[in-house]
Order: structure tokens, then sequence, then C-alpha cells
């Protein structure tokens, strides 16, 4: 949708059904319909993939879209990461229940390397 005029500047019909795989595709379309070379794209959090919003980075295109939410800890009565702070000068997070997770193991997987944190 265009911000200025309100109106619709791209659509598509698919079978798809989530929208996670459809943002760079949108942009895309929009940013062909758009006049200039530059588009900022503004969508909810059901088009949050880490692969669409990369390939939207690679085009030019900038995104503004939040993070998923995807734990079902509060639902469960426990804390989310969110609740967590970290220390960067101690490397180690804050419990909001007070205890100290410091970290205990790093590896390497799939090229990316991962820090694992617990509290013994």
């Amino acid at each position: 949708m265009d911000a200025e005029h309100k109106l619709i500047v791209a659509h598509e019909v698919t079978n798809a059904t989530v929208d996670r795989t459809l943002l760079h595709t949108m942009a895309k379309l929009s940013r062909e319909t758009m006049p200039g070379d530059q588009i900022t794209v503004l969508a909810d959090r059901v088009y949050y993939k880490g692969e669409e919003i990369r390939a939207c980075h690679l085009d030019g295109i900038k995104v503004l879209v939040p993070k998923t939410n995807t734990s079902g800890n509060k639902s469960a009565g426990l804390f989310e990461k969110k609740d967590f702070r970290y220390d960067s000068e101690q490397d180690r997070y804050q419990c909001p229940a007070g205890e100290s997770l410091p970290r205990r193991h790093s590896s390497v997987e799939n090229g990316m390397t991962i820090h694992k944190y617990r509290a013994y």
C-alpha cells in the first residue's frame, strides 16, 4: 500500500497457508510498481522470516517487520527469552527470578557459533 495515497500497489493470489515466504515477492512487486529505486516495506510479524528479510536487503529494499513470538512459555507460566537480561561484562544472563546463567558451552553448528548459558 502506498503510504501517501493509501492505494494498493501490488497484490498476488496464492494458495500459501502462511505469509512467511511472501515478503520478498511482494516487496519486489511493490518496488516495480512504485516510482523511484528506494522503497521501505512495513509488514506485520506474520511476514518475519530471516531468509526473506535478507533477500529484500540484498535487493536494496528496506524492511521493517517485528520478530515473531513463537514461544509458548508465557502461556505455560514460564519465562520468555525477552525476560532475561544479558550482562556483557560478565558474559552471563540474569534470570527474572534472580538466578545467574553464565556461559557453559560453545559450539559451531552449520557455520554458526552457538553459546549455551545455564544455571546449575
